[in-house]
């Protein structure tokens, strides 16, 4: 899994009243839920997977210089275009995390953990408490089913304890 799950602790930003973003007062904020939504969901998954011999990590692969903000104010482009020496790396550069937690020894057997991407290598990063709650874990992996309407194999899935 692909996300940014390391920012802001699910249990104080995760709603589930607003997850389809009715709510929002910025566009970050969507991505700000995505990602807390990602490391639950990694978490859950993970502890579903157990015994199964499948594991399941999240990578943030790191600020990769992309064409994203394209149409965003010029103002914004050329805030980007400033920073981008300091703080963005290629897409080369950017694969290598995503591809270290796919391929390496060093990270097989490992399961529920969070790697992020950064010039230097990838490194094991440590996510807020609230990714490890049952009761927010339990709620998301409802919504997401009611939101699938039953089209997964989570009946494969061993059921929480």
């Amino acid at each position: 899994m692909v996300g940014s799950p390391y920012i802001f602790d699910p249990k104080t930003f995760l709603r589930f009243r607003s997850l389809y973003g009715e709510r929002l007062s910025a566009p970050v904020w969507a991505l700000v839920k995505a990602g807390m939504a990602v490391s639950v969901w990694t978490v859950e998954l993970a502890r579903r997977l157990v015994g199964t011999g499948v594991t399941v990590n999240t990578v943030v692969p790191g600020v990769v210089r992309t064409d994203i903000l394209r149409n965003d104010p010029l103002l914004v482009r050329w805030l980007d275009k400033l920073i981008q020496p300091f703080v963005e790396m290629s897409a080369e550069q950017g694969a290598v995390a995503p591809l270290y937690v796919l391929l390496s020894p060093e990270v097989e057997g490992l399961n529920g953990q969070f790697f992020k991407g950064t010039r230097w290598g990838p490194k094991r990063i440590k996510v807020p408490k609230g990714t490890y709650d049952a009761k927010i874990a339990g709620q998301l992996w409802a919504f997401s089913e009611k939101l699938t309407a039953g089209n997964t194999p989570s009946a494969q899935l061993a059921q929480p304890a």
